[in-house]
């Protein structure tokens, strides 16, 4: 498939602020004359009908919140218009649109706001990563206050004491149901205070193993099964009829009040893995970057998916190995991330944002990329070291290997003393993304090797389909394989693969054999001269929020 049919790189970007971009979903702004233009849709065979009452999720990390939704059109934002609206929308059938979003981690009430106000909670929320666990009761608690507003149950937006009249804990489901109702400021008998069980973070928090809360409120005009003016003045655990889901759902009949939400909170890791078997069932969301076209180009993932290694980047890394669907395990990470780019640009470029980083590292016009990308200009290679690098053991073209990141420093001094040069930020860009891209492509590549794996994803915002961190982290997996082989020929003659990059054959693997479990205990020598498969998937950033929408 030609590499011209897609068109990554610029992004996912999205702000929030309600703007309808309804029967636009799968068009991309401003797009070149002769692109492409796809329209991702998941497999119809793969949904339950279960699948169909989600109707949105959010994954907390550590610097952004990613949000996705069920809509039949994409919300937007109207101060910067969405661009790559294609890569933040899923098709889930006719009239119905999985959509995602994301905003900056000290915009939450911005972002459950977005979701209030556009309709799109509708009693059901899921949380994952490690926000969901952190903000777990402020999201509970914002949605309430909402919702006794919206509902007229109070006249004013002065937000009334909320009070437990009711409680329920379910061991089996890990699920907390509580039936509340509004007192007020002043008892019948004129005192202004009066004890009782408020609504707080102290008492979600009681129930550490707690996964759902179900939220009851009762009207303050309904009648009182225990009398007017009753408040319980403490839960008590006997009370609190820890049962089976059956029971629970009986115990919940005697509730008075209407549900107003359910939220429950998953783990990141399952979620994350969940994403990524869903998104593997969507048309042409896959890619990865073929070294000679120098582009990101589709592929058809074909079975058997498993055995695969997936790193999630995001502020920090997880990695994970999968053998199967729900059969994984988190094999290492590393704090270098997303996060590490940021804070080392702030601290260097001052205020700069994700996007203005990329648009910084990205060819200059009438660059090439191959011209920019061969070693940022901050970066040390081994040409600067040995003036012969070929006699030094490494192959010949191994003069363009980073000795160090950040190390020619003679050429930082002479940039920095250059007055108004747009350059420094540039190189710094290039060599920041090249440092944490490669530092991380070679720690999964060894991951790889110990484990006998040969395919790998990649996912995280990090990513976001820009061409330049792509590429970066391909090249950081097959760093080994085109420097550090001292008998070039021996080691590119079992992958009979054709030259690229300086003269090295390089093959994917999914056009080798196809792995069989049975081959970990075939020998080191198969391991170490099998090219992994790298691919990345076009949805990449919002993987747990995906998959927490379908838990």
């Amino acid at each position: 498939m030609s590499a011209m049919l897609l068109t990554p790189g610029g992004g996912n970007n999205s702000q929030a602020n309600h703007r309808s971009d309804k029967g636009n979903t799968s068009h991309v702004g401003n797009q070149p004359k002769g692109c492409k233009k796809y329209n991702y849709e998941f497999a119809e065979c793969f949904f339950n009908k279960s699948d169909e009452l989600n109707t949105c999720a959010l994954d907390i990390g550590g610097t952004l919140i990613k949000v996705a939704y069920r809509s039949d059109h994409y919300i937007s934002d109207e101060c910067q218009p969405t661009r790559n609206t294609q890569y933040l929308t899923v098709k889930i059938k006719e009239d119905q649109l999985l959509c995602v979003h994301f905003f900056k981690i000290n915009e939450l009430n911005e972002t459950l706001s977005f979701l209030m106000q556009n309709g799109l909670i509708r009693q059901k929320i899921f949380l994952t990563g490690g926000g969901a666990h952190k903000y777990f009761f402020n999201i509970i608690d914002h949605i309430v206050q909402h919702e006794v507003i919206v509902r007229g149950v109070v006249s004013t937006e002065e937000y009334p004491l909320l009070y437990v009249s009711n409680s329920y804990y379910c061991e089996t489901s890990r699920t907390l149901s509580l039936e509340l109702q509004i007192r007020e400021n002043t008892l019948p008998d004129g005192n202004t205070t009066h004890e009782g069980v408020p609504f707080n973070k102290s008492l979600v928090d009681s129930f550490p193993a707690c996964e759902t809360v179900r939220v009851y409120l009762v009207h303050p005009n309904a009648e009182q099964k225990k009398g007017k003016g009753y408040v319980p003045t403490q839960i008590k655990r006997e009370e609190a009829n820890r049962a089976n889901d059956e029971e629970n759902n009986t115990q919940e009949k005697l509730f008075q009040g209407e549900l107003i939400l359910q939220c429950s909170r998953k783990d990141e890791m399952h979620c994350v893995m969940n994403g990524l078997y869903k998104l593997l069932n969507v048309k042409k969301s896959v890619v990865r970057y073929h070294l000679f076209l120098k582009a990101a180009v589709p592929v058809q993932v074909k079975l058997p998916y498993e055995p695969f290694i997936i790193a999630n980047i995001g502020s920090g890394i997880s990695i994970l190995l999968s053998n199967g669907f729900n059969k994984y395990m988190r094999i290492g990470g590393t704090a270098i991330g997303g996060g590490t780019l940021m804070g080392l640009a702030q601290l260097i470029l001052k205020k700069v944002s994700f996007e203005e980083l990329i648009r910084l590292a990205a060819p200059l016009e009438g660059e090439t990329t191959c011209s920019w990308s061969a070693h940022p200009p901050f970066d040390l290679t081994l040409r600067h070291i040995r003036k012969d690098a070929a006699c030094t053991g490494a192959p010949p073209h191994g003069q363009h290997a980073v000795a160090a990141s950040f190390g020619f420093l003679s050429n930082i001094v002479k940039t920095k003393n250059v007055e108004g040069t747009k350059s420094l930020g540039q190189a710094v860009a290039r060599s920041l993304i090249t440092m944490v891209s490669y530092n991380i492509g070679y720690l999964v590549h060894l991951l790889a090797r110990i484990h006998g794996v040969r395919r790998i994803f990649f996912s995280g915002k990090y990513i976001s389909n820009h061409e330049c961190i792509i590429k970066s982290l391909t090249m950081g997996v097959y760093y080994y394989y085109m420097y550090c082989h001292t008998n070039e020929g021996a080691a590119n003659d079992k992958l009979s693969g054709k030259r690229m990059e300086g003269g090295i054959r390089v093959k994917p693997s999914h056009q080798c054999s196809l792995f069989r479990r049975g081959e970990r205990n075939c020998g080191e020598g198969a391991r170490r001269d099998a090219l992994p498969e790298v691919l990345f998937l076009k949805h990449d950033g919002f993987l747990g929020a995906i998959g927490c929408f379908f838990s």
